[in-house]
């Protein structure tokens, strides 16, 4: 069998949602939407929410537990759309990217339109997309774990942090075992770690002690261990 290389190329190349059935959103549809959240979060150093996949993430939920919000992007990406060719003369995945930042300026300056309302839905979708877990459609690859540090998470979550627990071949030993790490591996780091954030948790002062990977802490929280 002789592959066209131009046409494999081709296929690389493509936004994930042409690889991807879609059941919710048309492609017009998500050209728009992938667009918009490229404006969101663009890529710089590191991916932004196009190469993370989240129009994957929306077109997923849309077709599920979001499925509440179809209708605003039904009518919502027409309408921005609509918007951007009376004032620029050209679809918004049309434009260059520069001319896409001006055209949101003026959306979100033109508050409880249209318009407006529906880009302020795809921010929050776009952002539960973009730092959610991979399982649920967006975040590919852990694209926005990789780059968040521990001080980011925590201002994320707005919780305080009471301890993490370094990554061990102990507690993998403890879990075969069914035993806590606390008991069967008492000396080790993890054990330790344990230890330390129960005192906090009681009120004592304790120094906290950072692991030096280069893991982010949601990728410690969420992310599975390789085989």
């Amino acid at each position: 069998m002789t592959i066209d290389r131009r046409l494999f190329l081709l296929t690389l190349s493509a936004p994930l949602y042409a690889a991807v059935p879609l059941t919710v959103l048309s492609s017009d549809d998500a050209q728009v939407v992938e667009a918009l959240c490229a404006q969101i979060i663009p890529a710089g150093d590191a991916p932004g929410a196009k190469e993370a996949g989240v129009v994957y993430y929306i077109e997923t939920q849309l077709a599920g537990p979001l499925a509440r919000f179809s209708a605003a992007y039904k009518t919502g990406i027409p309408a921005l759309n609509a918007a951007c060719v009376a004032q620029t003369g050209k679809s918004f995945p049309d434009l260059p990217f520069g001319a896409q930042t001006e055209f949101l300026h003026s959306v979100e300056a033109a508050r409880n339109s249209p318009p407006n309302q529906f880009f302020q839905l795809v921010i929050d979708h776009t952002m539960q997309g973009f730092y959610g877990s991979p399982k649920h459609g967006g975040n590919k690859d852990e694209a926005s774990w990789k780059m968040l540090g521990i001080a980011d998470v925590l201002e994320i979550l707005s919780i305080p942090l009471l301890g993490i627990i370094p990554e061990s071949e102990e507690v993998l030993r403890a879990s075969n075992l069914g035993a806590p790490v606390t008991v069967c591996g008492r000396d080790s780091a993890p054990s330790r770690a344990y230890f330390d954030a129960a005192c906090r948790l009681t009120g004592e002062s304790v120094e906290m002690t950072i692991p030096t990977d280069n893991k982010s802490l949601l990728t410690r929280l969420f992310g599975r261990r390789a085989a």
